[in-house]
């Protein structure tokens, strides 16, 4: 035990935190449908849990209330605090409002995996599982993983997710070992492609936009493109600085590799 909490704690400390971080999968007929386990992709905010603090995964510690985090284990967690679909926004002003803590009371952090446990993906969540059974934490979920026989059964447990509004889906090969970076046994399905960009300029607005923004102008690596779909009045005329790195959706890409029907969805959370 000791062993894994020291990983959990350099492995936070570290220049940079290093967690798992899944693929983009665009054709579902590309994988062994048995090889994987499924879950729904929750649009919350991750948190890691290193035995002591809350961290999010940019090595920032999220200032939670004592009782939320006092019962939990003391090895590494990963996982989401989270409310309901379509509630990000709602999700982040909780966690940022320093007076209001009672409103943390609507969080719960829903768990997808056990850093530097043994095992395949079933038996460290099982860790889990086993440490709930004798210290019961109302707000601590696993979230459920599914195992199905073909990808026709895949694709329509995506179809009800995308039916009730939720994000995507995530595959996890099973029988590997933690593992941490991008690799072919973490992808995610979703409902839409989603990336970040920082702002280098502004194209401003015709007609009824006169004198407002009508797109940013985006750089991401080697890639400018406009983003100017999802923007409302507010940002329009309060346009977030230069440098500010946005997220956003997109459709595919063109014959020329930019993102097709780039869509604003939010500024980039600094957690």
């Amino acid at each position: 035990m000791l062993k894994i909490l020291f990983f959990c704690l350099f492995a936070v400390f570290a220049f940079c935190i290093e967690l798992f971080q899944p693929v983009v999968l665009e054709d579902l007929t590309e994988i062994d449908a048995r090889q994987y386990l499924v879950s729904e992709k929750l649009d919350g905010m991750r948190a890691y849990w290193n035995g002591k603090q809350l961290i999010s995964k940019s090595g920032r510690v999220i200032e939670a209330p004592e009782w939320f985090i006092q019962n939990l284990p003391p090895f590494c967690l990963d996982g989401e605090l989270y409310t309901k679909r379509k509630d990000f926004e709602h999700i982040i002003s909780i966690i940022k409002s320093r007076k209001n803590q009672d409103s943390w009371k609507e969080l719960k952090y829903y768990i997808f995996e056990l850093p530097y446990q043994a095992g395949n993906l079933k038996q460290r969540l099982q860790v889990l599982k086993d440490y709930l059974l004798i210290h019961s934490i109302a707000h601590v979920k696993i979230i459920p993983q599914y195992q199905f026989q073909n990808t026709k059964e895949i694709e329509e447990f995506f179809l009800e997710i995308k039916k009730l509004h939720g994000e995507g889906i995530v595959l996890r090969k099973n029988d590997t070992p933690y593992q941490t970076g991008r690799s072919q046994n973490a992808l995610k399905y979703k409902v839409f492609l989603d990336s970040e960009c920082e702002i280098i300029g502004y194209k401003m607005g015709k007609k009824s936009l006169k004198d407002k923004v009508g797109s940013f102008v985006c750089k991401e690596g080697e890639r400018v493109f406009n983003v100017g779909s999802g923007l409302d009045n507010k940002i329009r005329e309060n346009p977030p600085p230069l440098g500010t790195i946005i997220t956003y959706k997109y459709y595919q890409t063109t014959k020329n590799n930019l993102p097709k029907h780039p869509v604003f969805l939010r500024v980039r959370n600094d957690f």
